[in-house]
């Protein structure tokens, strides 16, 4: 799992378990768990990379390990933090759950449109000039509410969009790909840019909500 840019930490639950500590080996604790956050795994069981982390000389390192292991289950090949595990499979839950959210919305959305022959072009050629284009109407006669040179969305399509991706600028980020549908994508792709935006904007939402700010400091001794 990738790293976040935020860890939690309950200052109380924190203050209960580590208050016997010296100031030194709670600057060490702290570097050590947040590197397992970092790493999302467990620590080598090797001394000389474990007092790289902490900053120490392996004398020092030496003098304060007991202090700090008691907070740790020591393996073979590894420092284990059961409580930080239980933090890294919540958040690795959490983005699973946003994604899978994300891409149930995307599939009930597809089965909803209609086919291409059903659909009325977004184009007629004027009788002035091949090369001029003007957008025709949607059904209904509503207005697009994103009308980029690839992209079109009707109201109803934008607002499953921007209720199955709620982490995400979504307008921004359809400008962003209409732009690369127009300029870099295959005909391939454009003809299928509904489903392949859909996915782009899946991924997206899945970036967001493992980064999505909680609150900065809320837990872990």
């Amino acid at each position: 799992m990738a790293a976040l840019p935020y860890m939690p930490l309950y200052v109380a639950d924190y203050l209960a378990d580590a208050a016997h500590l010296t100031t030194i080996e709670h600057g060490a604790y702290l570097l050590l768990i947040m590197n397992y956050w970092q790493r999302g795994e467990p620590l080598p069981n090797d001394d000389a990379r474990l007092a790289r982390i902490v900053r120490m000389t392996k004398r020092e390192w030496a003098r304060h390990r007991e202090a700090l292991s008691e907070f740790f289950e020591i393996e073979k090949t590894s420092w284990k933090h059961g409580r930080i595990d239980a933090e890294l499979a919540r958040v690795e839950a959490k983005s699973l759950k946003c994604k899978r959210a994300g891409q149930a919305s995307v599939k009930r959305r597809l089965s909803e449109r209609p086919t291409d022959d059903e659909q009325t072009p977004n184009h007629t050629d004027t009788d002035t000039s091949k090369e001029e284009k003007k957008v025709t109407p949607p059904k209904g006669g509503q207005p697009y509410v994103f009308d980029g040179q690839v992209i079109r969305l009707q109201r109803r399509e934008y607002e499953a969009w921007k209720k199955a991706y709620p982490d995400i600028d979504l307008m921004a980020s359809l400008q962003s790909r209409d732009d690369w549908l127009a300029t870099e994508a295959d005909e391939k792709t454009q003809k299928r840019w509904f489903m392949s935006t859909s996915n782009h904007l899946a991924n997206l939402q899945s970036k967001a909500s493992a980064t999505d700010r909680e609150p900065v400091w809320d837990g872990m001794p």
